[in-house]
């Protein structure tokens, strides 16, 4: 499955997706997308920003040719990692990226080269100090905008990146329901709205605002709850307490599940039929209620 995400100021943003492309396909799904954005805002995207594996160099002077600009990533060879390696010091620049998070101190160098299939020059930045061995190779079209500015900008898909790992191991996103591609795009969509579901619900929770789902389920929803029946009111004595009238009147339990600070969290009250055989029932029937 491929998925774009893109957005500007005028525009906003825009997700699209497809579950059921081959891989003969995935070359041309770059244009697709931009076909796709040039639909739907009236004016083609302003940047197009994507994995180096998703097209091809004869799909980027097309998308040049069209006037769009493009940021994507080089494949390191071992000739341009040898220039690269025996440049001065003084040719790599240092820079702060306003972001959060580590490696905000890289070390660019940028060149003009040229590109087997693409007609213009392209810009070329070598990025350094970003931990690991070899430097980071960003290619681009545009050759206006600063290189800080560029490689914050290609740091931005790592969040989205960071976001799927996160519904891998929450949701097992990578094991769907169903082999049938049909089915996929609903099992993707449904994973969306969950992931959504976990953001709002950790948002009121101190220290847990950035927590992945997986983690929230283990720390706060894969639990269980006592639920104690009694024929009269009375004050809960465990997470989840409910109280049965003995009259025909229906029921309304009132669950109080201890929230992170330790207070208790606002009640949710439910309607069940009454039964009039439990005013006979013992004074304090428990059952286990699972709530995971």
């Amino acid at each position: 499955m491929l998925t774009f995400f893109a957005g500007d100021h005028a525009s906003g943003e825009m997700v699209y997706a497809g579950a059921d492309i081959t891989k003969t396909e995935q070359a041309r799904q770059i244009i697709a997308f931009a076909d796709y954005w040039q639909a739907a805002t009236g004016t083609d995207p302003s940047l197009l920003v994507f994995d180096s594996q998703l097209t091809t160099y004869k799909i980027l002077d097309e998308l040049h040719a069209r006037g769009i600009t493009w940021l994507t990533l080089r494949q390191r060879g071992n000739k341009q990692l040898a220039r690269l390696a025996a440049l001065p010091a003084s040719a790599w620049k240092h820079h702060t990226i306003d972001r959060a998070g580590r490696y905000r101190h890289p070390h660019l160098h940028q060149d003009t080269i040229t590109l087997n299939g693409v007609a213009a020059p392209v810009r070329q930045i070598a990025v350094g100090n970003l931990g690991r061995d070899q430097p980071t190779l960003l290619i681009t079209n545009g050759h206006t905008t600063p290189a800080n500015d560029l490689f914050a900008r290609y740091a931005e898909p790592m969040l989205i990146e960071n976001e799927l790992d996160a519904y891998i191991s929450g949701f097992s996103l990578n094991a769907l329901s169903s082999s049938v591609s049909l089915n996929v795009d609903l099992d993707t969509t449904l994973t969306v709205v969950a992931g959504n579901l976990y953001r709002l619900f950790a948002r009121n929770l101190p220290r847990y605002q950035h927590a992945t789902p997986d983690t929230l389920w283990r720390h706060f929803l894969d639990d269980t709850g006592t639920l104690r029946i009694t024929p009269k009111a009375s004050p809960p004595t465990s997470p989840c307490a409910a109280t049965i009238p003995s009259s025909s009147t229906p029921a309304s339990p009132t669950c109080n599940y201890p929230s992170p600070g330790g207070k208790a969290a606002p009640s949710a009250s439910a309607s069940h039929p009454a039964n009039p055989d439990r005013q006979h029932q013992p004074q304090s029937d428990s059952c286990t209620e699972n709530r995971g």
